[in-house]
Order: structure tokens, then C-alpha cells, then sequence
């Protein structure tokens, strides 16, 4: 059962809970089991299941991002070495 199934019904808590539970066992990221036993065992489920896309998305959000910029160099060597000029100008 997959999450947005889970949440179709006037019974998404509960629905979004036993789906969590089940994903529990197939699961092995810490940081994502961290989410999923928050929504099984919250009683805020949908804000917990809404926590969890954000987390998701993020990361993908920054890779489109760098892929837009590399595109923009044309040369990937290029746009890392300007990466790792910027990265050390920052932390100094």
C-alpha cells in the first residue's frame, strides 16, 4: 500500500499509520525510520507523512539545482572546479 493511497480515504490516519507500520520493515535508512515510526506511532500522522516529503524532496531539490548550474558552465570539470573555489572561499 503506498502512502498516497493510504491517505485517499476519509480514514487517512489511521490508513497512513498501519502503512507506516508495514514500511517499518523494509526501512534500513536511520534518518528515514526516524520519519516512518513518527507517523506510525503519532497521532499527528499527515503533518509527520507532510515532515517526510520535505525531508525527500530537499535533496533533490539541491541536485537539480547543481545540475542546472553545471549546464550552464557546459564543462563539468569546469563548473567543479568553481564549485570548490566557492566552497573554500566560504569557509574561510
Amino acid at each position: 500500500m503506498t502512502r498516497s493511497l493510504a491517505v485517499a480515504s476519509e480514514r487517512a490516519p489511521n490508513r497512513l499509520c498501519k502503512a507506516a507500520k508495514a514500511m517499518l520493515n523494509v526501512v534500513y535508512d536511520p534518518l528515514k525510520r526516524r520519519f516512518v515510526d513518527g507517523i506510525s506511532s503519532s497521532g499527528k500522522a499527515l503533518e509527520k507523512l507532510e515532515e517526510l516529503k520535505t525531508y525527500r524532496e530537499n535533496p533533490v531539490t539541491k541536485m537539480i539545482n547543481e545540475f542546472t548550474e553545471a549546464e550552464k558552465f557546459g564543462d563539468v570539470g569546469e563548473y567543479r572546479r568553481q564549485r570548490a573555489e566557492r566552497m573554500m572561499q566560504n569557509a574561510a
